[in-house]
């Protein structure tokens, strides 16, 4: 009938609006980030050691939304071996879970550093005072988010892989 005609042109315009306006939103994010980028290459006063935290956020803000276009215009890796499907699904499916966590730790680690400078100001100064100190908070950060990754993977039998691939 003309009235279900109607309702599936509908649902089918609807579906590439959401698809358009989501690919169009991590195609920005991407670019936003690389703004970010020739910023700090452009801006000196943006290459200092207070700033190494933001910096990392960024970074990795930068390489999650990298990962998520891997799946613009497509859903899954469409090579001819299995395998090879489940394999790329598995690391992407780390990948996703890693820097989700990778992404929380580093703005609570900035939020504790931005803390420290307006209220700790003597202990700022001696973790600002050393790049390795700063390094150290940003290793344990990873630590931190891949250990969690893999326990939950691997504790709870989950996946993600499947819905992602």
């Amino acid at each position: 009938s003309l009235r279900s005609f109607k309702q599936q042109i509908f649902f089918i315009s609807n579906f590439e609006i959401i698809d358009f306006i989501d690919y169009s939103i991590r195609i920005f994010a991407v670019l936003v980030h690389i703004v970010y980028i020739m910023f700090i290459i452009y801006f000196s006063e943006l290459r200092t050691r207070s700033m190494l935290f933001l910096h990392h956020v960024n970074f990795i803000s930068l390489i999650y939304c990298i990962h998520y276009l891997f799946y613009i215009g497509s859903k899954h890796p469409s090579f001819n071996s299995e395998t090879i499907n489940f394999l790329l699904c598995t690391i992407s499916e780390f990948t996703w879970v890693l820097f989700k966590f990778l992404r929380m730790f580093s703005l609570v680690l900035l939020a504790f550093y931005r803390y420290l400078a307006v209220y700790r100001l003597s202990l700022y100064k001696r973790i600002t005072k050393s790049v390795w100190k700063i390094i150290g908070l940003i290793t344990i950060t990873w630590l931190l988010s891949f250990a969690l990754s893999l326990a939950l993977k691997f504790s709870f039998s989950t996946t993600f892989s499947v819905w992602f691939c």
